[in-house]
C-alpha cells in the first residue's frame, strides 16, 4: 500500500491529467503506458528512476538549437517512436505524473531502477 502526501495540484486547472505514484505503480506493467523522465543532465535518471521510464535529455530532444521547444512534427514523432510510444499512447491519453523523482524516491515502498 502506497501512502501518498496531499496532492498540492488537485487545483490545477487540468487536473484529470495529473496522476500520483499509486496511479503509476498500477500501471508499471501496462502495455499502453509509458513513462518518459525528462531532465537537462542524464544523471539523475542514471542514479535511480522510476522502472521502465524512458529517458529523454531536454537539451537533445525537446529543445531546438535555439534553445526553444521543438515543434517540428517529424522530430517529435522520430522522438516518440523510439521511446517506443505510439498513436495508441500519446494524446488524449497523455498523463502528468504530479510528482517528481524526490516525490517517488522517497516512498518507501515505490520500486526504483538504475
Amino acid at each position: 500500500m502506497l501512502l501518498i502526501p496531499e496532492n498540492p495540484m488537485k487545483n490545477h486547472a487540468h487536473a484529470e491529467v495529473l496522476v500520483d505514484p499509486r496511479w503509476v505503480a498500477e500501471h508499471l506493467s501496462d502495455p499502453q503506458v509509458r513513462i518518459v523522465d525528462a531532465h537537462v543532465d542524464p544523471a539523475p535518471y542514471k542514479s535511480g528512476h522510476i522502472p521502465g521510464a524512458v529517458a529523454w535529455n531536454a537539451f537533445g530532444t525537446l529543445l531546438a538549437p535555439d534553445w526553444r521547444m521543438n515543434f517540428d512534427g517529424a522530430a517529435v514523432e522520430d522522438l516518440c517512436g523510439r521511446s517506443g510510444i505510439a498513436n495508441d499512447t500519446t494524446y488524449p491519453h497523455v498523463r502528468s505524473f504530479d510528482g517528481s523523482w524526490n516525490l517517488w524516491g522517497r516512498l518507501p515502498d515505490t520500486p526504483v531502477e538504475t
